[in-house]
């Protein structure tokens, strides 16, 4: 009994995990120790709340965070690690469609397919095999894509939970936010270059080998 207790455990915290990221823990501790320094501590500044934050308050979960947050700033915590990674889907799509527009990238994967197309094999098992390969760097890109998008989730987070402190913002939050903004700016352009250079030739590659379709933009 104890085992098949133990396998079911195992198995809700994968599915949970694969269902809700990580970083989207870490976004919703955030916001959680955003509100916590607003309301409860009634601290009108972020950065001061956190610098008088000790770690062993996080992680005691009988006399810490957890235990002073109320099921109200919960929900509310909630709310916001959705708007957050609602926003930040809006924005890498804003950027992404923005960027595409500085080159004609149809041409370049329309010159990637024709290449793939003159060099494959006639025999449709090699070019699954050699398909197979091309797929394990795809993954290998696409995870760090993903990886990088994730801090970048996690630092807008950082963006929105400054933001709360309203009329209480100074020159120096407001400085803050503008510089954790750029970095967030920074990870769109840099996942994009990555994105041109290692995931779609691999991509349009693997496409190519299978006989299936694909465009840029795919992921």
């Amino acid at each position: 009994m104890d085992e098949l207790a133990k396998a079911v455990q195992k198995k809700y915290i994968e599915d949970l995990m694969s269902k809700y990221p990580i970083h989207r823990f870490i976004i919703l501790l955030i916001f959680m120790l955003s509100l916590y320094i607003y309301n409860v501590a009634n601290n009108a500044r972020l950065v001061d709340g956190v610098g008088e934050i000790k770690v062993s308050f996080i992680f005691d979960f009988k006399n810490g965070l957890l235990s002073s947050v109320t099921i109200q700033q919960l929900f509310m915590c909630l709310i916001l690690t959705y708007l957050t990674r609602w926003l930040y889907g809006c924005l890498s799509e804003y950027v992404f469609k923005l960027l595409s527009k500085s080159t004609d990238f149809d041409e370049y994967t329309k010159k990637i397919i024709e290449n793939v197309d003159k060099a494959k094999s006639n025999d449709n098992l090699i070019n699954y095999y050699v398909s197979r390969d091309v797929s394990q760097e795809l993954e290998k890109s696409r995870t760090y894509i993903k990886s990088t998008h994730a801090s970048g989730e996690m630092l807008f987070s950082i963006v929105i939970a400054l933001s709360l402190g309203g009329v209480n913002i100074q020159i120096t939050d407001f400085l803050l936010i503008t510089a954790v903004f750029c970095c967030v700016i920074f990870i769109q352009w840099r996942n994009f270059t990555y994105y041109i250079s290692n995931f779609i030739p691999y991509y349009l590659t693997e496409k190519t080998l299978l006989g299936s379709t694909a465009k840029f933009g795919d992921i």
